[in-house]
């Protein structure tokens, strides 16, 4: 589960291309396991970190009513103790990144409405 709370504030640097940068807060929920040196795997419970999400995109207007996007998010999860069943705590830190790609359809675009 990834979730995050962001703006971005971009330009146009073509009538059909807006490039953008994004900064917000994001989440993110994992299953975490460890392995010892004998082979046994200890799971943590609920593994779920947060902290400052930065990204940066563009989206493309392949018609007036079509636009394709591209956007790249990173999350700087901070440090955080997990606690693994039958195991010691251990202190973790998963920063996270991920690559968006979408589609968008655009309600009442017509003839010669299609910029940004």
């Amino acid at each position: 589960m990834v979730r995050h709370r962001d703006r971005r504030l971009g330009f146009l640097a073509t009538p059909s291309l807006l490039l953008y940068g994004k900064a917000g807060w994001g989440w993110v929920g994992q299953r975490l396991s460890v392995t010892d040196d004998s082979g046994t795997v200890f799971t943590a419970n609920n593994s779920h970190f947060n902290g400052p999400d930065v990204g940066a995109g563009f989206e493309y207007l392949l018609t007036p009513n079509w636009s394709l996007w591209v956007e790249w998010d990173h999350i700087f999860a901070r440090d955080q103790t997990v606690s693994f069943v039958g195991a010691e705590p251990e202190r973790v830190r998963r920063d996270f990144d991920k690559v968006l790609v979408g589609l968008n359809w655009r309600f009442g675009a017509g003839p010669g409405r299609g910029a940004y």
